[in-house]
């Protein structure tokens, strides 16, 4: 993965915020390999939430929406970011997040 060099290069600049990679194999190749980029891993869900409710760089507004969005697009079938029907109740839980920060 390109992200990852580059995620590396930053980090060796003291600049790396977030490494947003939603492949579960690739978190784990990460931790294993290159143990000090995993703390700055995340999934594309929870960098949005972060980015709302951490670091407050995005609305609350449109955090839901995006959210919402989601949750519709796997009830019509689709997989956007390898997500499915079992990834709904989590989706629904960071909506909660997202209402109460």
């Amino acid at each position: 993965y390109e992200s990852i060099a580059i995620a590396y290069m930053l980090l060796g600049k003291s600049m790396l915020h977030s490494l947003i990679i939603d492949d579960k194999q690739a978190h784990g190749w990460i931790n294993r390999n290159l143990p000090e980029l995993y703390s700055f891993v995340r999934y594309s869900l929870r960098f949005l939430v972060n980015s709302c409710c951490n670091d407050r760089s995005m609305a609350r507004k449109t955090i839901q929406n995006v959210l919402r969005n989601i949750e519709l697009s796997i009830r019509w079938g689709h997989k956007p970011f390898n997500l499915n029907e079992n990834d709904i109740e989590m989706i629904r839980k960071l909506m909660i997040e997202v209402d109460e920060c």
